[in-house]
């Protein structure tokens, strides 16, 4: 059985901004669309980022929503993935 290989496409199509502490996952901030975020709607998700106290700060995990698309195979295939990001990289 053959395997696609994926890559990322450009876009960001959501940000999640949470903390995992304990085992304990908290979303603090979600926001998900079908269609690539605008730079507004990622600076709404910064500016809630720039609210957190600083301990909620070292504390919280970004995750941006981002389509992949396969190669080889010549089968074409999409999924959508949740990925680790900073806030440099919004």
């Amino acid at each position: 059985m053959e395997s696609n290989i994926y890559y990322t496409t450009r876009g960001i199509f959501g940000v999640k901004i949470y903390t995992y502490i304990n085992k304990e996952c908290n979303i603090l901030f979600i926001q998900q669309l079908d269609t690539v975020m605008s730079n507004e709607m990622i600076e709404v998700a910064k500016a809630f980022y720039s609210t957190l106290n600083e301990n909620s700060k070292t504390n919280a995990k970004i995750k941006v929503y981002r389509k992949c698309n396969s190669i080889g195979n010549g089968n074409e295939a999409s999924c959508m993935v949740w990925c680790d990001a900073s806030l440099n990289t919004l």
